[in-house]
């Protein structure tokens, strides 16, 4: 396959939005219809760091090592590998950024 026929994945994760005011943004709407959403996730843990880590891992904090609201830092990059890992394996280009307002 070349990497041209490959589908385009946008990941895009949004924190501290209720999904009742997600309807007020047209832009979301016409994501929504073209993609897939998961309108109803349960979080690993209540803070960003740690459900991330583990939404990307496919491990809780106890597995892949961020188990506290600090505990970026003690991620095991050595044993755990990110979906971002695994998409670059299979030939494709992944970015990440991040927009903090605070």
């Amino acid at each position: 396959m070349l990497a041209t026929d490959k589908p385009n994945i946008i990941f895009l994760v949004l924190d501290q939005l209720r999904p009742d005011r997600l309807a007020h943004f047209e832009e979301f709407a016409a994501l929504k219809k073209q993609g897939v959403f998961f309108g109803n996730v349960i979080t690993y843990a209540p803070y960003t760091v740690a459900s991330l880590h583990a939404l990307l891992t496919g491990m809780n904090g106890t597995r892949n090592g961020v188990d506290s609201y600090y505990g970026s830092l003690d991620f095991d990059t050595e044993h755990c590998f990110t979906l971002a890992q695994y998409l670059r394996e299979q030939g494709y280009y992944t970015r990440a950024d991040v927009l903090s307002l605070i």
